[in-house]
């Protein structure tokens, strides 16, 4: 399969950036995960998980992700192994052997994840959360390959 094109982040994740930038925050993946998988404003993200524990310009605890989560009206489901093995067995040719998904898989197999583009997942790679909405992954790590350790899908209350 041929290399895919690297493309720039989605204008939701960029405006996202802009946000964090005009209030000095870093290290807030977890802010901006949350604000587009549950549509919310980047402050209304950030102030649930502060409620919740989280220290400005530190990484986020789950718990503190999905205690903010249940605040804005919405529930987590943890995809099993299963779910992620059956969306991986989607992929063509000799792909369907792969053991993880990584964070740019829906742009290099669009077509086996196209059933899933009206979902809100949460990925979880190592000491990182990116969101998937709308059919693509919004964040930085959309052109790289980071290994999805846990797939959370988001479901409105």
């Amino acid at each position: 399969m041929a290399r895919i094109e690297r493309v720039s982040v989605s204008p939701k994740f960029s405006n996202l950036v802009q946000d964090s930038r005009m209030v000095g925050e870093y290290n807030d993946c977890a802010v901006k995960a949350i604000a587009l998988v549950c549509d919310v404003p980047y402050a209304a993200a950030h102030a649930a998980l502060q409620k919740h524990g989280r220290t400005t310009r530190k990484g986020t605890a789950f718990r503190a992700i999905r205690m903010a989560i249940g605040d804005l009206g919405f529930w987590l489901k943890e995809w099993s192994s299963t779910d992620r093995r059956m969306l991986i067995e989607t992929y063509p040719g000799v792909h369907k052997n792969l053991r993880q998904i990584t964070t740019h898989h829906p742009r290099r197999f669009p077509k086996a994840w196209a059933p899933l583009k009206d979902k809100r997942l949460l990925l979880y790679v190592p000491k990182h959360v990116a969101a998937f909405k709308d059919g693509e992954v919004h964040d930085w790590t959309v052109n790289t390959a980071k290994r999805v350790w846990m797939v959370w899908e988001v479901w409105k209350k």
